[in-house]
C-alpha cells in the first residue's frame, strides 16, 4: 500500500520524534548523573538531528552539500527562532563532530537557561542544552507543518524520502539471519 504524502510526512516525523529526539532525551538523562560522561555528547546528536532533517527540506538524494543543506535549514527553521544559536550551530556541529573541539568564543552548559544567549566579558557566547534543544525542536516541527503545506518543500521531502541514501528506522540485528551455508 502507497502511503500518502501526508501518511509519509508523520512517519519520518514520528521516526525522528522515537529514534532522534526521545534517544536524545534519554541521553540527556543519563549524563545529568554524576560521573557518568559529558553533555557534549548530546550536543553532537542534536547536531546530527539537524543534519537529518536539514536533508529531507533540501532533498538530498546523495551524500555531500551537508553544509549548504544545514545553512539553509539554519536559516529557514531555527534563526526565526533563535537567531543567537543560528549564528553558532554550524560551527558547534563541524567542531564537535570532526574534532572533538568547541569553535573559539563558545562557551556550552546545561541547566543554566538564564544564560542561554549572554555573552561574557571576553565576548565568548554561552549556549544552554536545553535552549538549543528546545530551538531545534521548534524548528523540526515547524519544517514538518510547512512540508504539508509547501509544494517545494513536498517535492523535496518526497526526492529525499525516496532516494537510495535509506533512513533510520528499526533494524534490529537477528543471528539467526546470518548466512551459515558456506
Amino acid at each position: 500500500m502507497k502511503l500518502t504524502d501526508e501518511q509519509a510526512i508523520s512517519r519520518v516525523k514520528s521516526t525522528i520524534y522515537s529514534w532522534f529526539i526521545n534517544g536524545i532525551n534519554s541521553c540527556f538523562e543519563v549524563l545529568e548523573k554524576p560521573n557518568s560522561g559529558s553533555p557534549l555528547l548530546v550536543y553532537i546528536l542534536v547536531a546530527s538531528l539537524v543534519d537529518c532533517v536539514a536533508g529531507f527540506y533540501c532533498g538530498r538524494t546523495k551524500p555531500g552539500d551537508f553544509g549548504k543543506h544545514y545553512r539553509k535549514f539554519i536559516d529557514n527553521y531555527i534563526k526565526p527562532y533563535d537567531s543567537h544559536l543560528s549564528e553558532w550551530l554550524w560551527d558547534i556541529r563541524c567542531n564537535l563532530v570532526h574534532d572533538f573541539t568547541l569553535p573559539p568564543n563558545i562557551r556550552l552548559t546545561h541547566n543554566l537557561s538564564q544564560f542561554h544567549n549572554q555573552r561574557l566579558s571576553n565576548n565568548d557566547s554561552i549556549l544552554n542544552f536545553e535552549n538549543v534543544f528546545s530551538g531545534v525542536k521548534h524548528g523540526i516541527d515547524k519544517y514538518f507543518s510547512d512540508a504539508v503545506n509547501d509544494r517545494v518543500i513536498l517535492a523535496n521531502f518526497r526526492k529525499r524520502a525516496s532516494s537510495s541514501l535509506g533512513f533510520v528506522g528499526p533494524k534490529i540485528f537477528n543471528p539467526q539471519e546470518i548466512d551459515t551455508s558456506g
